[in-house]
């Protein structure tokens, strides 16, 4: 997206009089270009706009609209009416959703989050193994697996046992959000509709399975232990990315799937007042002789 300037400051008007006494220069005809002047250029990979709710930017500056910047940046601009608002926010959106590629989904580490089998499974194997001692303690009455895990780390909060819960032992790194490709997109409009579809549909899916962990972590560390505020500081900011990818994304089908209806209303209109083409006599004796 590029923005211009069309105010004829003097490096526009000294351009206008060397093109006016230059043989052959060219003067008017709509060539804006000569009275421009670029403001700014913003790749619209991956990045979102967003018009301001009311009273917009304040009362003096009611129309503004904000984009935002994969790197976390954003940049207002003010306009005239709400139209043109609505113009920019839909343009932007659009080549926002035509030109970005979906990160990957799902990918294999090794780095502790918080939130890995060495944290999660432990606790869930010392749970069950509390949980066959004291179905065979009362003859057959199971608990419940939260009760066995609150029990296990009551026991070993209380000194019961010397060995520290499974998250105290690990190293936890800080979890950091993928890098954005911002290689454009070279699939055409229905494909890269469909990739956004699919993308939406598996990153909705480790949302859900993301927020199924917190239960599990919270009861995997010591409270007031370092590694317990690493590891959900780790999980609210994974949590936080999933949610805006989704909002992203979603924006992004959302207008795919307008400018195909858009698109498929022009078509329509167009085949309804295309002229009909007329059969002449000759060619229905031709086709009555065939």
């Amino acid at each position: 997206m590029r923005l211009f300037s069309f105010h004829m400051n003097a490096k526009s008007l000294r351009q206008k009089a060397k093109n006016q006494k230059a043989p052959g220069g060219v003067v008017g005809g709509g060539n804006w270009a000569d009275s421009a002047e670029t403001l700014g250029t913003f790749l619209l990979r991956h990045t979102i706009a967003s018009a301001l709710p009311p009273p917009g930017y304040s009362k003096t500056r009611p129309h503004v609209w904000a984009l935002s910047l994969p790197t976390g940046a954003v940049h207002l601009f003010q306009v005239g009416t709400p139209e043109i608002v609505k113009e920019f926010v839909t343009t932007a959106n659009y080549w926002s959703a035509r030109l970005s590629k979906e990160p990957m989904v799902g990918g294999i580490s090794n780095i502790e989050y918080g939130w890995s089998d060495s944290v999660i499974n432990i606790l869930l194997l010392n749970a069950e193994r509390n949980m066959s001692s004291s179905a065979i303690a009362s003859q057959g009455a199971r608990p419940s697996l939260q009760s066995s895990i609150r029990s296990t780390r009551s026991s070993i909060d209380q000194g019961a046992y010397r060995a520290r819960l499974p998250g105290d032992k690990v190293v936890i790194t800080d979890w950091t959000p993928p890098q954005q490709s911002l290689v454009a997109s070279v699939l055409m409009e229905v494909d890269q509709l469909k990739g956004l579809l699919m993308y939406v549909k598996n990153i909705t899916e480790e949302l859900e399975k993301h927020n199924e962990l917190r239960a599990t972590m919270l009861l995997a560390f010591s409270p007031r232990h370092p590694n317990a505020t690493k590891a959900m500081s780790n999980w609210e900011r994974k949590s936080s990315y999933l949610l805006r990818e989704i909002v992203k994304f979603r924006t992004y089908i959302d207008c795919l799937q307008a400018a195909q209806v858009q698109k498929e209303k022009i078509y329509a209109e167009r085949k309804k007042s295309a002229p009909t083409e007329e059969v002449k006599p000759e060619d229905e004796n031709e086709a009555s002789k065939s």
